[in-house]
């Protein structure tokens, strides 16, 4: 299994970030989650 992710933050002033992560199987499934107000 592999993956790749992506981190931002668009409201600096209110810490609201985002997370968005690709990921894939060898079996060639693949999932992406997106994730909002990560705790850091």
């Amino acid at each position: 299994m592999y993956g790749a992710g992506l981190r931002f933050q668009l409201l600096p002033d209110d810490h609201l970030n985002f997370r968005l992560d690709v990921g894939k199987t060898a079996g060639e499934e693949m999932a992406i989650f997106f994730t909002m107000r990560e705790a850091f």
